[in-house]
């Protein structure tokens, strides 16, 4: 009895133990594979890889080979998402995207003598500068056995975005022509949230590959802006500021990314490399 006992005890246990959720998995090598407490995470775009595998025999010149899916979102396409595990099977995520620019753009024209010779040329410069920036926060799980970890969570953004230009002339205003100085786009805002669903598969010790797609609610609102235009009156130079013309609300629901592509962006890549450290 006591033989029977105690082998239907270690069938018991045997059960418990295949039946739980597996967070922890070592290699050949004896590192381990899946993602740990105090571990660290980075995520980024796979599709150049993948588009790499797919051109392996003709690396240096594209052969159409490339992979399709979602991507990123257009306006917020260089998002960086970060994790920090506080189990084996939970993380905090942050993710962060900051796109800024600035750009100037100079014409030259030519001027000409009461003859029509050409006797010079003149400049005329326009700055333009767009910053962009979408900050996340939120919390993932994960189930799964083996490489194969199964993930899913929630997680809000916020967005801030500005753009202006600025123009300077080479040549006088003539009398009674306005020309635009500066134009300001209303700033603009926007709050989401979004929940996401995904799995990852780990090919090699804390490096998976991975697919993320989601559902996002997000708001978003844009001021008027200025303008402020110079006019020749009889001589006289006057400029004048006015409200710009237009102002913007949008709000959404839809399949990602990030809060709605034409609401906040920044959404995930629908296939990443994640490195875990």
């Amino acid at each position: 009895m006591k033989k029977i006992a105690l082998t239907l005890s270690a069938a018991t246990l045997v059960c418990i133990t295949v039946s739980a959720q597996m967070t922890t998995m070592t290699s050949k090598n004896g590192h381990e594979v899946l993602p740990q407490e105090g571990d660290y995470s980075i995520s980024m775009d796979a599709v150049p890889l993948v588009n790499m595998a797919l051109n392996a025999f003709d690396i240096m010149n594209d052969n159409g080979n490339n992979a399709v899916h979602p991507s990123y979102v257009t306006g917020f396409d260089q998002t960086i998402v970060g994790k920090r595990f506080n189990s084996a099977t939970s993380a905090n995520r942050v993710r962060i995207s900051i796109a800024h620019s600035d750009s100037t753009m100079r014409m030259f024209t030519p001027t000409f003598d009461d003859q029509g010779n050409v006797t010079g040329e003149n400049e005329d410069v326009a700055k333009s500068r767009s910053t962009d920036i979408l900050i996340g926060y939120g919390n993932e799980f994960r189930r799964g056995h083996n490489r194969l970890q199964g993930l899913y969570g929630y997680e809000g953004m916020l967005a801030f975005g500005s753009s202006s230009t600025k123009n300077k002339y080479g040549s006088d205003l003539a009398v009674g022509q306005t020309r635009e100085l500066s134009s300001k786009d209303g700033a603009s805002f926007g709050i989401g949230a979004r929940g996401f669903v995904g799995a990852e598969y780990f090919f090699a010790p804390k490096m998976s590959i991975g697919a993320e797609f989601g559902w996002s609610l997000g708001i978003s609102k844009t001021g008027r802006g200025k303008v402020e235009n110079e006019t020749n009156t009889n001589g006289t130079i006057e400029t004048e500021e006015t409200e710009g013309g237009m102002s913007q609300g949008n709000w959404g629901f839809e399949v990602d990314n990030g809060g709605g592509a034409t609401i906040l962006g920044g959404g995930t890549a629908a296939l990443t490399l994640n490195l875990h450290f």
